[in-house]
């Protein structure tokens, strides 16, 4: 699995000016203080914004919506994409970043330089479209508005766009998509996107636009969106009336990795039919997406990392490594640390672990950025620590075998930090 080492990040002094340069932006990502309202205003001057020539790219856009797997299946189309080319141009924008906020924009697998993306900041902030709202734009939105700008600037064929937050508000909406990956629903962020998956649905599918040509969902979506294009006002119903909708049936027994794979493989085909016609694509391997069912192994020691944020994504993800990657019912074998971002309601993700792993004892990782502990010690006899105590924890556990971190992204730099301390103590 590919660490951040290993996708050649720039570690350098240029990321931290960066950062201090995004730090002048309201990021709702970290404070968790959304503004629906704010968005709806904003939706129609950013599409036509991206309809203007120097930010307009004849690339083929595909957005990528859902509630779990998002970014991996956007991450395993854009590999497919650029497989399928001697010469790729393939953009890829994901978020949220897991250790720097270069890694939300890739051309052809690899990040843009944080002096560069700084210096193309700068650039957008002094462009006659933007100079006089520049500063009053969310860090999401641009970085969105970079994607675009990168694509145009690098002449690419493909632009694959995982939404941020639902669809219908999305600021990559701004990108009129052709081709629309729906992954699997769930219920999740219902104070913004509705109390039931009709509604989420409803909320993902109206990223589409009347450039919208065909659709690829996991069949277990199939009875939502029928629903949507059966409404009369329906967010699908002023779409091409020739859109086509593909429905992928996902096989049970695959862990949630091959099943998105697969979802980004048939659109892959669709897309490049000609090079999944050669026979060594059976055999081609991809790159996993950092911080997806990731492994860092020493000996007989493993620590695990998963960005599931939500209660039917962790159950999934747990299920996924207890079938060989771990070894859940082993007394004194493993050991869970987890939290979740601020707005996330963690006494349900504690109940989600508890209820897959009841032998296995879960950790409470507290931190300015992460969800209030409260009484959730007392009410799942869950401890809470902070993360520079987690090495003695596992250094007083010798019969360990396994460290799980899993629960959000903001827990990825304490993972690297804790599997970098134990491979360099078993050098």
């Amino acid at each position: 699995m590919m660490n951040s080492k290993q996708a050649g990040m720039d570690t350098s002094g240029s990321q931290k000016d960066l950062e201090l340069y995004l730090e002048q932006f309201i990021n709702p990502e970290r404070s968790r203080l959304f503004q629906p309202s704010l968005w709806t205003a904003r939706r129609a001057w950013m599409a036509r914004l991206a309809r203007q020539e120097w930010l307009r790219s004849p690339a083929r856009i595909i957005h990528v919506v859902g509630s779990n797997g998002k970014g991996s299946t956007a991450w395993y189309l854009a590999e497919y994409l650029q497989a399928a080319s001697v010469d790729p141009a393939v953009i890829l924008y994901t978020s949220p970043h897991l250790l720097y906020p270069t890694e939300r924009i890739r051309f052809n697998g690899r990040t843009i330089p944080a002096a560069e993306c700084l210096g193309l900041f700068n650039r957008l902030a002094c462009h006659p479209a933007l100079e006089a709202v520049w500063f009053e734009l969310s860090y999401f939105e641009i970085f969105t508005i970079l994607a675009l700008y990168y694509a145009k600037l690098v002449s690419a064929k493909y632009i694959v766009l995982e939404a941020g937050l639902g669809g219908r508000l999305d600021a990559t909406r701004m990108a009129a998509g052709s081709t629309l990956l729906v992954t699997h629903l769930c219920l999740e962020h219902t104070r913004l996107l509705g109390n039931s998956l009709s509604e989420i649905a409803h909320e993902k599918l109206c990223i589409a636009t009347p450039k919208l040509q065909q659709i690829f969902t996991f069949a277990s979506n199939r009875r939502h969106i029928d629903r949507e294009r059966q409404k009369k006002r329906g967010c699908l119903a002023a779409i091409n009336p020739d859109l086509a909708i593909h429905y992928i049936d996902a096989k049970p027994t695959e862990h949630y990795l091959s099943q998105n794979k697969g979802l980004a493989a048939t659109v892959a085909r669709h897309l490049e039919p000609a090079f999944f016609m050669k026979p060594f694509v059976k055999n081609l391997e991809l790159s996993n997406p950092p911080g997806r069912l990731e492994v860092r192994a020493f000996g007989r020691m493993r620590f695990l990392f998963d960005t599931a944020h939500n209660p039917d994504g962790i159950m999934r993800s747990l299920a996924d490594m207890q079938n060989g990657l771990i070894e859940p019912h082993e007394a004194g074998s493993g050991l869970i640390l987890t939290s979740a971002i601020k707005d996330r309601n963690i006494l349900d993700l504690v109940q989600a672990i508890q209820g897959q792993m009841p032998a296995i004892p879960v950790y409470l990782v507290q931190g300015p950025d992460l969800a209030p502990s409260g009484k959730i010690d007392a009410a799942t006899a869950c401890p809470v620590i902070l993360p520079e105590q987690s090495p003695a924890l596992i250094h007083a556990r010798p019969g360990l075998r396994w460290v799980l971190v899993i629960g959000t992204h903001r827990l990825y730099a304490l993972y690297n930090a804790l599997a970098d301390e134990f491979s360099n103590a078993s050098s």
